[in-house]
């Protein structure tokens, strides 16, 4: 609601303000340099190195500065390498010098670039290209010099000033090496100086030198110090004096008398500088006759620290002092002021901030905060309106002045508007929700974010009538609001959200959803906006492209408060653990890259600065609207947990890592030693390998980001970058195994597309012998010898298996043959005892039955017969039946006989029988039979003639043949003969009948040696059972049958002649 004061009030409140500002412009500018604690604020960020820090001993007694930004140090236990952060000491370790107490570096008047460490025994290193490596050949050079080498209390070299040895020696000869000019050197005598150039005199000058100390030497020329303050410059000609302009003359002490300045010369650097008193003035000529002082420190104690030497780094405003027994001290300059208001810390806790003038601001607290620089000297002024003060209760997250210069203060859910110059309250509303932010749009309307209500506003011109809500669903938590042509932007806690100032329509951004948004910002030059969050860093969204930037190395960008941007292109972000300056350019080339399939996009470089550049605390604070001030004058305010933080972007020089990047030593199994080209080769099976790179840089470390990779034979996939500690960078590797590896070492050198170095290196690694060329192909030759070996062997193997396989095939094929043989034979042999069968069962009936039948037939009609008493019949009948039951008996007989030979086999008994008894007793046999076929028998067998055979069977033999040429003759003769022919015995029966038929003679000549062999097959032919008995019985006695056709037939049984 809207709360009016009455008369009295606003008396009280403008006496209160007239007050104050009266106070105000008192006070303005007489602050000075002094805090309100009494103290001068310090201009410089110091650090100190001793030996509990980096040093290896105390006593720095020169410094010097070479081309790749590296600080030199000479101390009485090594020569020192700086970096900004690293140390790196060469002693008797890594040198070979015998003496590591070095007491000067001096020039290398042959070759201005580079220097030399001198120590006590006068062992020189020379430092080129950020090395140091013993070299006595400049020393040879230097004993050239006149004088040189007649000892320290005769001839003194220069090695700056002061100079130590001044109070040990009073030389006769002090020699000056000039550093900017070739080959020049003074020799100054008491009473005279020497001047050379080119190694040869060029003249002399007659003048008294009582003190050396006064002398220096700068841009090849040489000056002394007059006890009347001023500089003489003298050359063969003569003196010529100069005064001095600049910061000096400000100093109140310089005109005093008995004031002399002391002189700090750098022989090295080619610097000189003035101290008066604790004031530090850097020496550089201007004109012809006048050098120009600069005040560069003020408030060391140079006596009571030793400070013996000293380097100025101009383009940074570093100063780096030598104490003879403090060590080393850095001084940076602070290049951001912090202001504060009184005592009280909970008195400086900052948030929201507008412009009160054009070089002031105001707090919603009612603090007024400006500064100014005047005389060298930064002051700070500050005042406090009554008014607003009266109202702040410690919420001072949003204010504004509007475009009438109203200013609106939040606190609560109260929402002020004081007058223009805040000395008058002029209305306040209670919106019973908490205000968030409050922020004019274009056209003049003040917008209101609640917590819980959503957007609220007030119309410009309707200033006194109560905030109305917009017509939108209701967004909570607006914590900064931003207009864009015709549309808010709303940071809220829960997402960033787009309203349209025509429609009222509401949006929220994909994939914002879940972050709680701090600040929003659109730059002038793009139509994107950029906006901060509190854990999801830094983001852009344009034309519905969300793109997130990556964080820096330490992570803090991921609670940015708010972006700044100043006339260079450049943001200017605050975070909780410090502030950082990134290009504008460089983001906008993320988001064109982000998404585009590129396998690598290069992160924007953020440049980090902390509480050593002029903070009070690294812990900005956020969350409020406006989260920073530009003032007209180019400064700018940033809040902070500890004051506001002050500074012109365009006065500060961004201090950027872009020094030469170094691969600077190899150590590997414990020894170390310095790269100095492209290549390094390594021993056999190298062991804990480190590659230690080296790059100049005094900013904050946070700032040098370093990574490497490396692919190599050994090594198998892609390669990729992986990040190098800066305050410890060093690659390790366990090991290596053989081969050629390329390594590359990068940098992130500051801002801009080309913002890389990159280093390479190539590491050869040494072969075992057993790697080696002549080995592997001795291995070559080894393996196709042992192959070859292999294949003749399997080729013999398989050959021999073949083989094997061969024999087990033919083996097993003859077996097959010899079962297919046996089963064929089988087969024979079945058909032929089917066949013999038949012809048994044909014999039977036909000589056994069918007799029988007849036999039967007749004694039925014996009875008969002898009843008609017809007894020669029946006599005639008993002679028949005798004599077929003879013959039947015969049949039976040579039945079973061969019976057996089936039965028996080979197994049959042999012996010597005599032939003719045999023949005889069957002669008789047949006698009847033969008488019955008109047929005269003979036979001619010798008495005593006998064989070795089977009686049985060749009498079953004999039997079938007489019985056989009996049947088919008639009228004929059967003669038994036997004949030798060949040595063989050849037992012969042969008829005088019709003779055999040929297939019947061609079955019985067929061979029949073997009992076993079955080939020969009866005879289709023939169906007796005669001349098989024959046949098989001859073959079971190894009996050759031979059968002609000769007036009939013969038949041979042929015995063996062994036989």
């Amino acid at each position: 609601m809207l709360i009016d004061t009455d008369l009295n009030f606003r008396m009280m409140l403008t006496k209160i303000f007239i007050l104050a500002v009266l106070t105000f412009l008192f006070t303005k500018g007489k602050i000075s340099a002094q805090d309100l604690h009494g103290n001068q604020e310090p201009e410089y960020h110091v650090k100190q190195y001793t030996d509990e820090n980096g040093l290896p001993q105390n006593s720095v007694r020169s410094l010097a500065r070479d081309k790749n930004g590296f600080l030199w140090i000479a101390t009485e236990n090594g020569l020192v390498r700086f970096d900004g952060h690293n140390f790196y000491v060469f002693n008797k370790s890594n040198t070979g010098q015998k003496n590591t107490r070095f007491h000067t570096i001096q020039p290398d008047i042959t070759r201005p670039e580079r220097f030399y460490g001198v120590s006590n025994d006068f062992e020189m290193l020379r430092i080129e290209n950020s090395v140091a490596v013993s070299d006595s050949s400049y020393l040879r050079k230097i004993k050239m010099v006149p004088h040189i080498n007649e000892g320290h209390n005769v001839s003194l070299l220069a090695s700056g000033s002061p100079n130590y040895l001044w109070e040990e020696a009073d030389p006769l000869y002090y020699i000056i090496l000039s550093p900017n000019a070739e080959d020049r050197f003074f020799i100054l005598h008491r009473n005279r100086i020497e001047f050379f150039d080119k190694w040869k005199k060029a003249g002399e000058l007659q003048i008294k030198s009582p003190l050396f100390r006064n002398y220096f030497s700068l841009g090849g020329n040489l000056y002394k110090v007059e006890n009347d303050n001023t500089i003489l410059c003298i050359d063969t000609k003569g003196t010529k004096r100069f005064s001095l302009t600049g910061d000096i003359l400000e100093d109140p002490d310089y005109q005093k008398p008995g004031k002399t300045l002391k002189v700090y010369w750098n022989n090295i650097s080619d610097q000189v500088f003035i101290l008066l008193n604790q004031n530090f003035y850097y020496l550089s000529q201007i004109a012809d006759s006048t050098f120009r002082t600069q005040l560069i420190l003020r408030g060391f104690d140079f006596e009571t620290n030793n400070i013996i030497t000293v380097h100025y780094d101009q383009f940074r405003s570093r100063i780096f002092l030598g104490s003879l027994t403090r060590g080393l001290f850095v001084f940076s300059e602070k290049m951001f002021r912090t202001l504060r208001f009184g005592e009280r810390d909970m008195d400086n806790i900052f948030y929201a901030q507008t412009l009160f003038d054009h070089k002031n601001v105001l707090t919603p607290g009612g603090i007024i905060f400006g500064d100014e620089t005047k005389q060298g000297l930064w002051r700070q002024h500050e005042a406090v309106l009554p008014a607003v003060r009266k109202n702040f209760k410690l919420d001072g997250r949003s204010i504004l002045t509007d475009q009438n210069g109203f200013i609106w203060i939040k606190s609560g859910e109260l929402l002020y508007r004081y007058a223009p110059k805040g000395q008058k309250l002029l209305h306040s509303w209670n919106l019973h929700d908490e205000i968030k932010t409050i922020y004019q749009g274009w056209e003049g309307r003040i917008w209101i974010g609640l917590k819980s209500k959503g957007l609220f506003y007030i119309r410009h011109g309707q200033e006194n009538l109560h905030p109305k809500a917009f017509n939108t669903y209701t967004i909570k938590n607006i914590v900064f609001i931003l207009q864009s042509n015709n549309s808010l932007w709303l940071a809220t806690e829960q997402g960033l959200y787009n309203v349209s100032l025509k429609t009222g329509r509401t949006a929220v951004i994909k994939g914002t959803e879940r972050m709680f948004v701090r600040s929003l910002y659109i730059s002038p030059s793009s139509t994107g906006l950029f906006f901060t969050t509190y854990e999801d860093g830094i983001l852009y969204y344009n034309r519905n492209k969300l793109v997130q930037f990556p964080p820096d190395v330490n992570g803090y960008l991921a609670a940015a408060h708010c972006i700044t941007e100043d006339q260079k292109g450049f943001f200017w972000i605050t975070t909780n653990k410090g502030l950082f300056q990134v290009s504008k350019k460089d983001l906008l080339n993320y988001t064109r890259l982000a998404g585009s399939g590129k396998a690598e996009i290069r992160t924007p470089f953020y440049l980090y600065y902390a509480k050593d550049h002029g903070f009070k605390t690294n812990e900005f604070d956020g969350g409020c609207q406006p989260c920073s001030v530009k003032l007209p004058d180019g400064h700018f305010s940033l809040p902070s947990l500890n004051g506001l933080v002050w500074f012109k972007p365009e006065d500060i020089e961004s201090e950027q890592p872009d020094g030469k990047l170094l691969i600077d030593r190899l150590e590997v199994h414990g020894k170390s030693r310095f790269i100095t080209n492209d290549t390094i080769t390594l021993p056999v099976n190298p062991k804990n390998i480190s590659l230690s790179i080296a790059t100049a840089y005094f900013g904050n470390i946070n700032n040098l980001l370093l990574s490497y990779k490396i692919s190599g034979d050994a090594l198998t996939g892609k390669s990729e970058w992986i990040s190098l500690k800066a305050g410890d960078p060093v690659i390790r590797f366990s090991e290596l195994g053989s081969g050629a590896y390329f390594l590359q070492v990068k940098k992130v050198s500051g801002f801009g597309s080309g913002n890389e170095i990159v280093k390479s290196l190539t590491i050869i690694v040494n072969r075992n012998w057993y790697e080696k060329l002549w080995f592997q192909l001795i291995c070559v030759g080894v393996a196709l010898l042992i192959i070859y070996l292999y294949i003749r062997f399997r080729i013999r193997h398989l050959r021999n298996r073949n083989q094997e396989l061969e024999e087990k095939v033919m083996l097993r094929t003859q077996n097959l043959e010899q079962t297919l043989l046996a089963l064929r034979d089988s087969e024979k042999e079945l058909n032929r005892q089917m066949h013999i069968q038949s012809r048994l069962i044909a014999s039977i009936s036909h000589d056994i039955r069918t007799p029988l039948k007849y036999m039967i037939s007749f004694t039925e009609r014996i009875n008969g017969f002898i009843n008609n008493k017809e007894y020669d019949t029946v006599s005639d009948i008993g002679k028949s039946l005798t004599t077929s039951g003879k013959r039947m008996y015969q049949l039976l007989e040579n039945m079973i006989g061969y019976i057996k030979t089936q039965v028996y086999g080979e197994h049959l008994q042999k012996e010597n029988i005599l032939l003719r008894p045999l023949v005889k007793t069957k002669a008789e046999l047949f006698s009847q039979a033969i008488q019955e076929q008109s047929n005269k028998f003979i036979y001619e067998v010798p008495a005593k003639l006998s064989v070795e055979t089977n009686v049985q069977l060749f009498g079953i033999v004999i039997h079938n043949l007489i019985d056989n040429a009996n049947k088919y003759t008639y009228q004929g003769v059967i003669r038994v003969s036997v004949e030798n022919r060949g040595g063989s015995l050849h037992f012969i029966v042969a008829d005088s009948g019709p003779g055999m038929p040929d297939n019947l003679m061609d079955w019985l000549n067929q061979s029949s040696n073997d009992f076993i062999e079955k080939s020969a097959t009866v005879s289709e032919d023939y169906h007796g059972l005669g001349l098989l008995i024959v046949k098989e019985i001859s073959a079971l006695l190894h009996l050759t049958i031979l059968v002609e056709k000769e007036n009939g037939t013969r038949v041979h049984l042929i015995f063996n002649s062994e036989k």
